[in-house]
């Protein structure tokens, strides 16, 4: 299948963004310029991985959080190992440019050629020797309006529903993508997510997933010691002559 290109021009302001529209379950969906929600909360133990085609390597990425920066996993049609994807998927997108970001060749790097399309249901499992069972897990899904065309499917993960026609818009107000977040506990299998056909017959209702990432979140016990700790280091630093 040919792929039509999308050609990005910059012609308003960067930081142009849509606020979070809740969505099940907590489920957060934010559209902003270069996507950049996406690994804005990054803790020790963040993972991600981008449903790559092309043979472009990936750099590291600029994130918020713990984290100043990441490096994805790039993963092809035949999955990694530390990621199983099954469903009929095709390869992805490419001539966008983020024209103006900070971290602007990385995130064209990390869009260009990627992107897994099904006219199916899309599966993305993240084993039990990554995500550890019992562990909440904060779960960022990043897609983008691929073929120039506004995209509706469905989201879930472990049997729980975070969205049904999740809509991805292809305008430059809309800026082109969407991330979906969540918090979810890893089971006994890991973190598996199921994105499913639409119900909208006047919108392209096949899914279309291009990054996935994951982020423990630390016990409310950890956090307090970590800020305890912070706390006590800068009162002896402000004690010394």
């Amino acid at each position: 299948m040919k792929l039509p290109i999308l050609i990005l021009t910059v012609g308003f302001t960067a930081s142009v963004t849509n606020g979070a529209e809740i969505l099940l379950n907590g489920a957060t969906s934010t559209s902003q310029w270069a996507f950049r929600t996406f690994l804005d909360s990054t803790q020790p133990g963040s993972r991600a991985w981008v449903l790559n085609n092309s043979s472009n390597p990936l750099p590291p990425i600029q994130t918020g959080g713990l984290l100043s920066s990441l490096t994805p996993i790039s993963v092809s049609l035949t999955g990694a190992p530390d990621l199983t994807i099954t469903g009929s998927l095709h390869a992805g997108i490419s001539g966008f440019s983020w024209s103006g970001d900070p971290d602007q060749a990385a995130r064209d790097t990390l869009t260009n050629g990627s992107g897994f399309y099904n006219p199916g249901t899309i599966s993305l499992n993240i084993p039990a020797s990554i995500a550890t069972t019992g562990q909440l897990y904060h779960v960022e899904v990043l897609s983008f309006a691929a073929f120039a065309a506004d995209r509706r499917f469905n989201v879930s993960a472990n049997g729980t529903p975070f969205a049904t026609n999740w809509t991805i818009i292809a305008n430059a107000p809309n800026n082109y993508n969407d991330v979906l977040e969540f918090d979810l506990a890893a089971n006994s299998s890991g973190i598996t997510v199921n994105f499913s056909l639409g119900s909208d017959p006047g919108v392209d209702t096949l899914p279309f997933v291009h990054a996935i990432a994951i982020t423990p979140i630390p016990e409310p016990s950890s956090t307090l010691l970590l800020v305890g700790s912070s706390a006590l280091a800068l009162r002896r630093r402000s004690r010394k002559p």
